[in-house]
């Protein structure tokens, strides 16, 4: 999910570049950084819903985590159909 964000906006992973062909990085990933996570995975969503940042961030654009959960089951349901 993370990736996907990332790749949306035109942020890629370091040594790569954003749309506008400047270079990039993604904060924790520079030089010496550790990967907050085993093997460089991506949180799962459960994780991720129960942040504390995200639940502020999701509530400040009116957007309840009923609604974010119906989107993803959603777009898993089609994903699965294909």
């Amino acid at each position: 999910m993370i990736s996907s964000v990332c790749k949306a906006a035109g942020i890629i992973r370091d040594g790569h570049s954003d749309k506008s062909g400047r270079a990039v990085s993604i904060p924790g990933k520079g030089r010496g950084a550790a990967a907050p996570y085993a093997n460089d995975e991506e949180p799962r969503l459960s994780e991720l819903m129960d942040d504390l940042v995200l639940r502020r961030l999701m509530a400040s654009d009116g957007v309840r985590p009923e609604q974010l959960m119906a989107v993803v089951a959603e777009a898993r349901s089609r994903l699965m159909a294909k």
